[in-house]
């Protein structure tokens, strides 16, 4: 039996360390892996840290994955993922994302975030950390605060693997000006991410086409004084076949969505739907 250790009411430090073992450190991706949980500092059954192949400690026990034994502004994660770089742990396809997951995180153990801009914005008290730091103040044992903060790490690694997509994606979109709309981008490919990502970078029309299903998704700044009904009017003279979707607000015109995936998907190949949207 394998055993993953840290402090009891573990914080995001402790349980993204525990979930950075879980998922990737050799040997602990069985079902076999179970979690102790010991006062901070301290080690499971006061053994001497590091000695068992089979017992980790992370974020307590001063071994090599702890941090409070350095004076450095450093954390558990850091250290594990130092460690997992230096060994090839991680499959080529999660080390950004896991380089800029440890940025953050290590920027929150060491309270950086005092320095964010409007740090005391309610936005904040939605963030990982937060709802963590809520589960502390819990009557919830340990080990099913674990259950449920375990796999949010596996949500916020695809996240960010789809935003490192979408910087792709920008890149490669065709970008152009529209009369009624200004800054536009369309982009072909498959990840919706992209397109509010694009409207977070000042792209005030984004359209994507997904190569793979044909599907069309268009949307604008959500400002009143935009509008896609007539993007919807002109997209529909040549369109009899796709199913199109005018969200109430006007600013999303869907031809297929997560939420309703028995749609038809439209004909418009990318370049005419490019063509379309540059005579607006």
């Amino acid at each position: 039996m394998k055993k993953i250790v840290t402090h009891i009411n573990p914080d995001q430090d402790a349980t993204s360390s525990v979930w950075l073992i879980r998922r990737y450190y050799p040997g602990f991706q069985g079902d076999d892996v179970e979690y102790g949980f010991v006062p901070a500092g301290q080690t499971l059954d006061k053994m001497q840290v590091d000695i068992d192949d089979n017992i980790i400690h992370v974020d307590t026990g001063l071994g090599k994955f702890d941090h409070h034994q350095i004076p450095e502004k450093i954390c558990a994660f850091k250290r594990i993922y130092d460690e997992g770089l230096k060994n090839n742990w991680f499959p080529i396809y999660d080390i950004e994302a896991l380089g800029r997951m440890c940025k953050v995180i290590n920027d929150y153990d060491n309270f950086q975030e005092v320095y964010y801009p409007n740090p005391t914005s309610d936005y904040f008290d939605f963030t990982l950390d937060q709802a963590i730091s809520g589960l502390i103040h819990t009557r919830m044992p340990d080990s099913k605060k674990m259950e449920i903060v375990l796999p949010l790490f596996d949500s916020v690694l695809q996240v960010i693997k789809n935003k490192i997509k979408a910087e792709k994606n920008i890149k490669e979109g065709i970008i152009f000006e529209t009369k009624e709309f200004g800054k536009a981008i369309a982009m072909e490919n498959t990840n919706n991410d992209s397109m509010k990502f694009a409207q977070k970078m000042g792209f005030h029309l984004v359209a994507r086409k997904d190569p793979e299903k044909g599907n069309i998704r268009i949307v604008c700044i959500p400002d009143d004084k935009y509008d896609l009904t007539a993007v919807k009017d002109r997209i529909i003279k040549e369109d009899s076949v796709g199913t199109w979707f005018l969200h109430q607000s006007r600013h999303m015109l869907l031809n297929g969505s997560l939420v309703n995936p028995t749609m038809f998907p439209s004909p418009i190949c990318f370049e005419r739907l490019v063509a379309i949207l540059r005579s607006l």
